[in-house]
């Protein structure tokens, strides 16, 4: 018989199906209270760097420059168009 089937076969030692949902309740718990310890600490840092970004001086933006003032516009010249209309052509024949 070869390894595999052996140790596939062998009872002794076996961990019961409690016992493995117990560890699994106490390592999700454990690790939601681990995920949210980080994400604590997370947002204390990124709250400390914000303050520390709005604590930097913002200079004054320069004065404006005066604007020249507005020049008069130059009429244009006049120019003649002319629309020809033509009919439209008929869609559908009529029948004979």
């Amino acid at each position: 018989m070869s390894l595999f089937r052996r140790l596939w076969a062998d009872d002794a030692g076996a961990v019961l199906s409690v016992e493995l949902t117990l560890i699994l309740g106490l390592v999700v718990f454990g690790s939601a209270a681990g995920l949210s310890a980080v994400r604590d600490a997370a947002a204390r840092r990124l709250g400390a760097v914000a303050g520390a970004i709005d604590a930097i001086p913002i200079p004054a933006p320069p004065a404006p420059s005066p604007t020249p003032a507005p020049q008069p516009v130059q009429a244009a010249a006049a120019v003649n168009v002319t629309v020809v209309l033509h009919p439209p052509a008929p869609l559908l024949t009529p029948a004979p």
